[in-house]
């Protein structure tokens, strides 16, 4: 039997290999040269395909983390038998563990288990947790989140991701002194920092989600100008407009 594995500390499935070696004896004498090496590949029957969210989300909505997973086996993978409270153990279970910030919908508190059901060999499965953000988050926070394969009661393998809580834009409340642009590479720190230097300044500041509205002013994925119902275009004409530079972009 081999020895089980140590708890993963990093994203990505379980590997090893072992090496088995054959040995032959006659009367008690060893035949060495005609011993066979082989290796073997070692894997869980289990593995995580993808785990996703969307990038961003802001207060009021509601998103969703996917997750998948296959039975890389040649064996059907099926639960155990029901319990005292006629419950049925199943081959595998998903635990999604959330930032104190994101809010698990239409699940018990405290409960982001997704269970697995009976999986035939390369069958894959996706589970799939809705979530919204508490109030206590605030903008420009990257809220982290990480997905646990539970296998017959032991943790396998896992999956992180973030999600950032990006602004959105109000065109039908009154144009303020300054517009400011964020997207996916506005950190909190930053986004902090431009607040206060606004303050300071005297000037009431709203905000342009770059990466939540494609663009700036021309909607990257229709290349198309914004839809006049969401855009600031002709609403801060003589106004200021900040565009922080980013190398990444």
């Amino acid at each position: 039997r081999l020895l089980e594995s140590v708890v993963p500390s990093a994203p990505g499935p379980y590997e090893t290999e072992a090496f088995l070696t054959t040995r032959i004896e006659v009367l008690g004498r060893p035949f060495l040269k005609t011993s066979v090496p082989i290796k073997m590949d070692i894997r869980y029957p289990i593995c995580l395909v993808d785990a996703t969210s969307p990038s961003h989300m802001g207060h009021g909505e509601t998103v969703t983390i996917s997750v998948q997973v296959r039975n890389i086996s040649k064996s059907m993978l099926i639960g155990g038998d029901p319990n005292e409270k006629g419950e049925i153990a199943h081959p595998a279970e998903v635990f999604v563990e959330l930032d104190p910030k994101l809010v698990a919908k239409d699940l018990c508190v405290g409960r982001t288990s997704l269970p697995i059901h009976n999986l035939k060999p390369n069958e894959t499965q996706t589970v799939t947790l809705d979530v919204c953000l508490d109030r206590s988050a605030e903008l420009c926070e990257r809220l982290s989140w990480r997905a646990k394969i539970i296998f017959r009661k032991k943790f396998i393998e896992f999956a992180t991701g973030e999600l950032r809580v990006s602004p959105i834009y109000n065109a039908t409340c009154d144009a303020r002194d300054a517009l400011l642009f964020v997207g996916k590479h506005t950190s909190r720190a930053e986004y902090l920092c431009w607040m206060r230097l606004f303050d300071s300044l005297g000037l009431k500041t709203d905000l342009w989600d770059t990466e939540r509205y494609h663009g700036i002013s021309f909607d990257s994925t229709t290349s198309e100008h914004q839809e006049p119902a969401i855009t600031w275009v002709n609403r801060y004409c003589g106004k200021l407009l900040v565009v922080p530079f980013h190398r990444q972009e």
